[in-house]
């Protein structure tokens, strides 16, 4: 149960002080983010200029802390307690996009030398002059202005010790009447975990730097959205809702903070790979639309305990070539392309489709060389077209350089070291030196090799680069 409220009366200088100190919290974890047009951010500073519109109450929520102490954050306001803040400590400047922009106010007279104006009596006089606010930011106001700014009434109510449920609880409340969309009403529901959501929206290199999701869906709560549906999907999928206030409502009776964080590490350990600079078909397959999806797979490959690289290894080849493979008679983009996007049977087979491919590309039916191909092409920088188009060929080069080079028993002739060693090939090919002497040296002095065929083609490349440096400088 809430306590009593209490009304207290303040200024607009009184206030923002209090959100300058961080007394006061705009933040607050089911809050969705600041939306206000400049429009709107410019009629309310004029109220609070002109004081002749009314602003409305603000509704604050004091919440107990373990310590004892409290702090308080704003329910019902944060879109206006932003805009004021802005303008009186970020230095927005106010457009044109205004209906009315003369301000009139009260100053003291001066004479030509700058000084004050006195009666008979000594008392200041003044004189009412107007001013353009247009283009003016508040250290542009004269000081009378500035002073009628921060004195501007305010009203607050304030909930007393509630805890961070009973605020969420309140930030639905308050917002059921506003333009809150979808994702941000759903985000109310989910109030036990909304500061875990927060964090990771806010701080998560993954969703700012390696998807293709944007701002604009950041300020209509779509990233909350996303982060909870990959939860949901990783650890309830037997449960899916499509409703994201259903979901939600699951997710706060039913999850944790640590699925929060795994989630967090997923996002964490696939930032290397889809970095939407150097890896931008990678960054382009986690949208809003299907990114939860690509958690519950790559939720799937972490099970299989191989390397992160080879998930890399299987993202690439799915957008180059996988993805038009037909899986039951469908391909991604006959799926994908289903309007219904949530539904549990959609969500089921795009699950299903990913996977089967997953499966195959690293267990079975689909050819080893497209692996293979993708593999060399990768890790060479080369284009897969022209590493398929020569592969018969570096593959008989190095059997037959295998067969004069390498004795039997030689762990380099394992299979697992294949991939690893026909890149290797092709790498001789590039840089137009002999792979034979090397090998047998690499063949004789060597007998542990990588399980990771990437590391291990850069031990062998390493090695390969310090044997020819080495010739050059005997040769000196």
């Amino acid at each position: 149960m809430l306590d009593e409220y209490r009304i207290e009366p303040l200024s607009v200088g009184q206030y923002l002080d209090g959100i300058n100190n961080e007394d006061t919290k705009i933040d607050q974890a089911v809050q969705r983010s600041f939306c206000w047009n400049k429009e709107m951010m410019n009629s309310l500073i004029y109220s609070a200029l002109s004081r002749k519109i009314y602003i409305p109450n603000l509704i604050l929520a004091e919440e107990k802390r373990e310590d004892g102490t409290k702090q308080t954050y704003v329910v019902d306001g944060g879109q206006r307690t932003e805009s004021l803040y802005q303008f009186k400590y970020c230095g927005y400047k106010i457009t044109n996009n205004l209906r009315t922009y003369m301000i009139p106010y009260r100053k003291k007279k001066m004479d030509e030398n700058g000084n004050i104006l006195r009666d008979e009596y000594g008392n200041i006089q003044y004189e009412m002059d107007e001013f353009d606010i247009r283009r003016k930011t508040y250290d542009d106001l004269p000081d009378e202005l500035k002073n009628k700014f921060d004195g501007c009434p305010l009203t607050t109510v304030v909930y007393q010790d509630c805890t961070t449920e009973q605020t969420s609880e309140l930030v639905m409340l308050y917002n059921n009447h506003v333009g809150m969309n979808v994702s941000q009403k759903s985000l109310t529901y989910v109030g036990k975990y909304a500061d875990e959501i927060k964090r990771i929206k806010d701080t998560s290199r993954f969703l700012m730097d390696c998807t293709v999701l944007t701002e604009n869906e950041k300020r209509k709560g779509i990233w909350e959205r996303v982060i909870s549906e990959s939860v949901m999907a990783v650890y309830h999928f037997e449960y899916w809702k499509k409703v994201p206030k259903d979901m939600s409502s699951y997710l706060n009776q039913h999850s944790s903070k640590e699925e929060y964080k795994n989630i967090e590490s997923y996002f964490n350990r696939l930032i290397p790979y889809s970095d939407k600079l150097k890896n931008t078909k990678t960054a382009e397959l986690f949208t809003s639309k299907n990114l939860f999806i690509w958690m519950k797979i790559f939720d799937k490959f972490s099970k299989m305990h191989i390397p992160d690289d080879n998930f890399s290894e299987f993202l690439k080849a799915f957008t180059k070539n996988l993805k038009f493979k037909k899986v039951n008679g469908e391909d991604w983009d006959s799926i994908d392309n289903n309007r219904h996007t949530k539904d549990k049977s959609l969500v089921v087979k795009k699950v299903n489709y990913l996977e089967t491919l997953m499966n195959n590309f690293f267990y079975g039916e689909f050819e080893e060389m497209d692996r293979l191909v993708s593999f060399i092409a990768e890790n060479l920088k080369m284009d897969a077209d022209d590493v398929q188009s020569d592969i018969d060929f570096y593959e008989e080069s190095l059997e037959k350089l295998k067969d004069d080079t390498i004795k039997d028993g030689s762990k380099l002739l394992d299979q697992e070291n294949h991939y690893s060693l026909l890149a290797m090939m092709v790498y001789s090919y590039q840089e137009d030196k002999d792979l034979e002497e090397w090998m047998t040296q690499y063949a004789v002095k060597n007998e542990f090799y990588f399980t990771d065929q990437k590391k291990n083609f850069l031990y062998m490349k390493e090695d390969f680069e310090k044997y020819y440096s080495n010739q050059k400088g005997s040769c000196n």
